[in-house]
């Protein structure tokens, strides 16, 4: 009986093993990256509410290079000029906003970061193009393309990650996204987008405090809430 039982148990052990080397390691890590980028958004909010000024979240670099990187610290009250220029808000600058650069977000993918390994953000639109398989681009779903959507059809359409330096406003106020803007995260395999595979996207609409998550699962053509 005991014997039977300590079979049962290791069978067990190894079916959930199997379940997790069969459900795609990526998918895991696209949830991920899109999880520690929401909390730089929604940290960035609280810090706007707590400066009384607005906040610029600015972002250059690429992921597979391990320079990409999303600043999302408040603004030194002194020395920045009014509205602040290109060079004040390059992020990572260590003089012109409060707190260590090391707060702000990084691509690990260098760092043989787990997640980072098997997800990044797309910065050219080719990584999504190659992980969309036959699955229509959000914003090209009848849904975005609806009148009481097109703030969401204008986000998904300016990315905040381009691979050069771009910035967004939130406002200090209403910790509304001045700007609106997405920020597409993949699923990857050997440095490069998987074919068919998971797409994330985190949606901030122009107006809006909200920052709304579509995820599109491996080898699926469907997009859902997350």
């Amino acid at each position: 009986m005991i014997e039977l039982m300590l079979v049962l148990a290791i069978v067990a052990i190894m079916a959930l093993v199997g379940a997790t080397l069969i459900r795609p390691r990526t998918s895991d890590s696209v949830r991920s990256v899109m999880g520690e980028v929401e909390g730089v958004l929604l940290n960035a909010q609280h810090a706007a509410g707590l400066s009384a000024q607005d906040l610029y979240i600015s972002t250059d670099g690429s992921w597979v290079a391990g320079t990409l990187i999303i600043d999302a610290r408040p603004l030194s009250t002194t020395g920045v000029s009014s509205p602040p220029t290109a060079a004040e808000l390059a992020p990572g600058n260590a003089t012109t906003r409060f707190g260590s650069p090391s707060e702000c977000f990084r691509s690990r993918y260098l760092q043989n970061d787990t997640d980072h390994r098997y997800a990044g953000i797309d910065t050219g639109g080719a990584w999504l193009a190659t992980a969309l398989g036959s699955a229509t681009d959000l914003k090209n779903t009848t849904l975005m393309n609806t009148a009481a959507l097109a703030g969401f059809k204008t986000a998904l359409g300016a990315p905040l990650c381009t691979g050069s330096y771009n910035k967004v406003v939130l406002n200090s106020i209403s910790r509304n996204f001045v700007d609106g803007f997405c920020v597409v995260v993949v699923g990857l395999k050997n440095g490069t987008a998987v074919a068919n595979g998971p797409v994330g996207i985190l949606v901030a609409p122009a107006g809006s405090a909200n920052i709304y998550k579509y995820f599109k699962p491996n080898g699926s053509n469907t997009w859902g809430r997350m």
